[in-house]
Order: structure tokens, then C-alpha cells, then sequence
């Protein structure tokens, strides 16, 4: 396996946004939704990195915010939906969809318009990018 830098979850998650909110340029989504739109490959792919042992890598790096995650699925779930030992590559998929929502729905202009469909433009974009640049998960 080639050498791949692995970011921390957090600037991840952040990049991962920055890079998504580019794509959806000139559409209108619900503020709700941002974050599903913006994992929609991954999610439809079941993984980031499509390869396992790099998955791996990345949740063994993100300890942590693994840990954070698997408790998330079973307090808002009842029971976890995807165990990181048998599928990683959908763990790593799922942790990057919710690190990705706790992030935006902490946006101001996301928050504030939650469950309003909104019209993603080039000044909205660098507004979300801008303060994302000081919210953390």
C-alpha cells in the first residue's frame, strides 16, 4: 500500500466540505440536507477510500472521533449500524456523514434556515467555508 497522508478527522471532514460545497454550486437544497448531498458519492460508493486497508488506517488514526462516533450510533440509534471491524470502509463513510453535519449544522446561515430550502451560490459557499474555518466537532 502506497503512503497516504492521513489528516485528522476534523480538517477531513472540513476539506471534504469545502470540496463538496463546490460541486453543489447553483442548486437548492433544504440546509438540513447539506450534508448528505455533499457525502452522496460516498455514500452511494460505501466508501472513501476504496480500499479497506486504507479505511483502516484512517479509523485506527481517528481513534477517538471513532469512539465518539460509535457512541452516537447507538445512543441516536439503539444499536450500531455498521461495525468498524467487519466493514470499515462504510464506518469510515458513516463517521465522515456525521462529522460533516455536526460540522455545518453549527453554520450560522445552515442553522438558521435548518429546515428551509436554500439557493447555494458563490457567496453563501465562501460564507460556509469562512466559518467553518473556526467550528470544531
Amino acid at each position: 500500500m502506497e503512503h497516504v497522508e492521513i489528516m485528522e478527522f476534523e480538517e477531513y471532514c472540513k476539506k471534504f466540505i469545502y470540496d463538496g460545497l463546490d460541486s453543489l454550486e447553483g442548486t437548492a437544497k433544504y440546509a438540513c440536507d447539506l450534508g448528505y448531498y455533499i457525502c452522496e458519492g460516498i455514500c452511494v460508493n460505501r466508501t472513501a477510500t476504496m480500499s479497506r486497508s486504507l479505511a483502516i488506517e484512517y479509523i485506527k488514526e481517528w481513534w477517538h472521533d471513532a469512539a465518539d462516533y460509535f457512541e452516537y450510533e447507538e445512543t441516536n440509534y439503539g444499536k450500531h449500524i455498521h461495525n468498524p471491524f467487519d466493514c470499515p470502509e462504510s464506518f469510515m463513510v458513516c463517521m465522515i456523514l456525521w462529522g460533516c453535519e455536526q460540522m455545518l449544522s453549527q453554520v450560522d446561515v445552515v442553522s438558521d434556515n435548518w429546515n428551509e430550502k436554500i439557493e447555494i451560490h458563490e457567496i453563501l459557499i465562501n460564507h460556509i467555508k469562512d466559518e467553518l474555518e473556526f467550528i470544531h466537532i
